[in-house]
């Protein structure tokens, strides 16, 4: 099953969304320190974004397979 074009655009986003929240939140610290914290809460927020809108997909197939709904893949 391949995922939609929406789900990386989505993922990278939210990545995005997290470094720069990330970043501004640690201001204080070294600039090495808060870049490093910034990716590496960039991977996770991007890892979860993908596991979640994976896991919505999942939920709406099921969700229009109940209802009778023909499957377009």
């Amino acid at each position: 099953m391949r995922a939609p074009a929406w789900v990386p655009v989505v993922s990278f986003l939210v990545s995005l969304g997290a470094f720069v929240l990330v970043r501004a939140a640690t201001r204080g610290l070294p600039w090495w320190l808060s870049v490093g914290l910034a990716v590496v809460a960039m991977l996770v927020a991007g890892r979860l974004a993908a596991v979640a809108a994976a896991d919505v997909l999942v939920r709406l197939r099921r969700r229009a397979q109940a209802r009778g709904s023909v499957n377009r893949s």
